[in-house]
């Protein structure tokens, strides 16, 4: 696991904002518009969420999100439902802003003060 990018994550998520995945990307080295860039940065975002759900906290990689949307991508979404974050009949909007406002509310928490 990325811990220096999941530090970040929780730092982002403890003063309740999102990133972008280009913000995650360009310090990793990653480009967005190459296609195996997005599959590596699909793969670290993915075992950050699989190590936070395997310790009981919600998934972390909901404060990353499309610039043009706001909204995370479908990799987020496979993770969720295949962790038990979202139901099978749940509506993508819905997951999202229960994970988010979940992990807002987790991280801010333990925000260092």
């Amino acid at each position: 696991m990325n811990v220096a990018l999941a530090r970040k994550l929780r730092g982002v998520a403890a003063h309740r904002r999102t990133i972008t995945y280009a913000e995650v990307a360009e310090p990793l080295g990653l480009d967005m518009g190459w296609p195996p860039d997005r599959d590596a940065l699909a793969g670290i975002l993915g075992d950050i969420s699989a190590h936070e759900h395997r310790n009981g906290r919600p998934l972390l990689t909901a404060v990353v999100v499309l610039a043009e949307s706001g909204f995370p991508g479908g990799g987020f979404f496979d993770l969720a439902r295949a962790t038990g974050h979202m139901a099978a009949h749940e509506d993508r909007l819905a997951c999202f802003v229960r994970e988010l406002t979940a992990v807002h509310d987790y991280w801010a928490s333990r925000r260092e003060r």
